[in-house]
């Protein structure tokens, strides 16, 4: 009789820790809006550029100002559109001694699947 009160008082403390560890991982996928197949990664979402011609005549680009943004996604993702607003020639972060043809920040849009 002992020995059956001993396996039910260990089955019952097994379920616990069961119901336990269910409830945890739930609450942390819940969290981090995750779930055991799904990806994280962080990707390009802005950025500007400037084209400039510099003393001899070669034309070239410099992109800065990076922004990345951390996403969490099931199965991949695809760039769904750039918007591109045009900014002044003049501002105070760009060189003075080469000459800016475009100045422009770009924006990137992800479509999920």
């Amino acid at each position: 009789m002992k020995n059956i009160k001993n396996k039910r008082v260990y089955v019952l403390l097994l379920a616990a820790v069961i119901c336990i560890l269910t409830i945890g991982t739930t609450c942390l996928a819940a969290e981090t809006n995750a779930t055991p197949r799904s990806y994280r990664e962080d990707l390009l979402v802005s950025y500007k550029e400037y084209w400039y011609t510099d003393g001899a005549g070669v034309e070239s680009h410099v992109r800065y100002g990076e922004q990345y943004r951390s996403f969490t996604f099931l199965n991949g993702y695809r760039p769904l559109r750039q918007t591109i607003t045009h900014l002044p020639l003049d501002a105070d972060d760009l060189p003075h001694a080469v000459t800016i043809h475009r100045h422009q920040q770009v924006q990137i849009q992800y479509e999920f699947y």
